[in-house]
């Protein structure tokens, strides 16, 4: 499991956000894998150049149900890298497939930082992501039923 976030950090008094994502992949980072995304948790840097604890509680709190999004801006996003290092993402524009759900939250921390721990399960297709505006192939694949037990950290 990789975990990592993206932080875009902005001075006082514009609002920086941070977009959570793990990563489930095989030994030595090779492919395929499958990550998740969970974003964007908005914060005053000028108080912190992280979001606080209790931002990053409140944050999953309230985003048990997300809905899917590019980008996983206000929202959640799948992203599948094949075999073949491809990418395919959820379409937040489909109705009816997709759907998100965290249970289990809990929150813990050690010596390398804050976790916020859970389990998810999630349904939608993914579509592959054109390499160039010519390729009009459209191809997706059916992520049924997934179940995804994993964290994510809050600092950068």
């Amino acid at each position: 499991m990789v975990d990592s976030s993206e932080f875009l950090v902005k001075k006082s008094p514009d609002t920086s956000y941070a977009t959570y994502r793990v990563a489930m992949v095989s030994s030595n980072d090779e492919l395929p894998k499958l990550e998740i995304k969970l974003g964007r948790l908005a914060w005053d840097a000028g108080s912190s150049s992280i979001p606080t604890l209790a931002l990053f509680n409140d944050f999953f709190k309230t985003m048990v149900t997300p809905t899917y999004q590019l980008n996983a801006v206000n929202g959640f996003e799948v992203v599948y890298i094949d075999e073949t290092g491809k990418a395919w993402k959820s379409n937040p524009n489909e109705i009816g497939s997709n759907k998100v759900e965290f249970f289990n939250i809990v929150q813990e921390s050690d010596d390398r930082g804050d976790y916020s721990k859970f389990k998810c399960e999630f349904s939608c297709n993914v579509y592959r992501v054109p390499k160039n505006i010519n390729d009009t192939i459209v191809n997706f694949k059916p992520i049924i039923d997934a179940q995804f037990t994993g964290w994510f950290k809050r600092n950068i």
